[in-house]
């Protein structure tokens, strides 16, 4: 096969990188990280400083959703505190993991708590788009995978139209999506440019943060090899 006959441009759409905490009590303070994160230069929302004053001494703020944003390069930390979550969601994968990085060193030195210890697992979830040349037709190759399938071919009956698989899905083997270790991948053709485009989402899950990170850094080359497999079995 031509390497360029499979080629695609793979955008990154969103990558959320984040450590679910074990405990049942979220070790930190809002305040405190949003100081963390202004230190790697963030922005706490306005919405967040004008809520801290209304905490009484000894109680901390429970929130969920975005603490502090860094618009020049389109990130945002981000707390889940009833889930023990927190997480920089961005489109830079390397400069999100950099700044979590920093984060995480910052909270350690200051605040004497280290989310390694305390982690039950990190994770990524990544949204993205891969943009298909040279003629391919991601609905007419995803549809072509499993044509010869005996499932498919007694499911058609049942509908009363001829059915085909829009995109795949990949998991790890006898895994379950609620396992502190998940793989969970689909591609599949964009709703909105399904003659061109592939849609491609993915939440990776582990229990050692170095598995995590290993992941995400190569993702964009595993996706152009998958994308490239895709196109030699049509």
């Amino acid at each position: 096969m031509n390497p360029d006959e499979a080629s695609a441009r793979v955008r990154i759409e969103r990558f959320h990188y984040s450590v679910r905490l074990g405990s049942l009590f979220f070790p930190i303070a809002v305040d405190e990280l949003a100081a963390i994160a202004d230190k790697l230069g963030y922005q706490s929302l306005r919405e967040v400083r004008e809520r801290m004053p209304d905490v009484p001494h000894g109680m901390r703020l429970s929130m969920t959703g975005p603490v502090a944003i860094k618009p020049s390069d389109k990130r945002s930390l981000r707390v889940d505190m009833e889930r023990g979550v927190i997480a920089i969601q961005g489109v830079d994968i390397e400069g999100v993991i950099e700044d979590f990085e920093g984060l995480e060193k910052g909270i350690k030195d200051e605040l004497h708590v280290d989310l390694a210890t305390e982690a039950r697992f990190y994770e990524f979830i990544l949204d993205a788009e891969a943009l298909v040349e040279n003629g391919r037709d991601p609905v007419k190759e995803t549809a072509s995978f499993y044509s010869d399938s005996k499932l498919l071919a007694r499911l058609s009956p049942i509908m009363g139209e001829q059915i085909a698989n829009f995109g795949i899905r990949l998991t790890k083997k006898d895994q379950y999506p609620n396992s502190d270790e998940l793989l969970d991948l689909r591609i599949e053709p964009s709703v909105s440019k399904p003659k061109t485009r592939y849609s491609i989402a993915m939440v990776f899950r582990q229990t050692t943060k170095s598995e995590v990170i290993e992941q995400a850094k190569s993702i964009e080359g595993k996706i152009q090899q998958i994308l490239g497999v895709l196109k030699e079995v049509v």
